[in-house]
């Protein structure tokens, strides 16, 4: 897949522009892991990994998103933490994906509280 098409998939994703299609979650997912993979270095891993994170994330916060793609969303954001998590060699980066689960936990509390 094209950069474009990657963009318009992940903002489609992030907009929940297509609710019903869940699969379009898993299809999201799966390429950006695809992507990441693929990068030489750790730190363009871990970029591609976060960029994953926050797309949901921003879903997830985003109340004009139908809440049950928010759901999936919040279902789902564990791939790219678990990814980022054995990525993690340092305690520092071991600290900042603790830091990315609290964030999760706070936001999506209130979010979908």
């Amino acid at each position: 897949m094209d950069t474009n098409s990657y963009r318009t998939l992940e903002a489609r994703i992030r907009h929940g522009s297509e609710p019903d299609h869940p699969r379009l979650l898993i299809r999201y997912l799966s390429l950006s892991c695809a992507r990441a993979e693929r990068c030489d270095s750790s730190g363009d891993k871990r970029a591609a990994y976060l960029r994953a994170y926050h797309t949901l994330l921003e879903a997830i916060c985003d109340p004009c998103v139908a809440r049950h793609w928010r759901c999936l969303c919040l279902d789902q954001i564990c791939v790219p933490i678990i990814a980022l998590n054995r990525l993690a060699s340092t305690r520092r980066e071991r600290a900042r994906i603790q830091r990315l689960r609290h964030e999760l936990s706070v936001l999506s509390h209130y979010f979908l509280a």
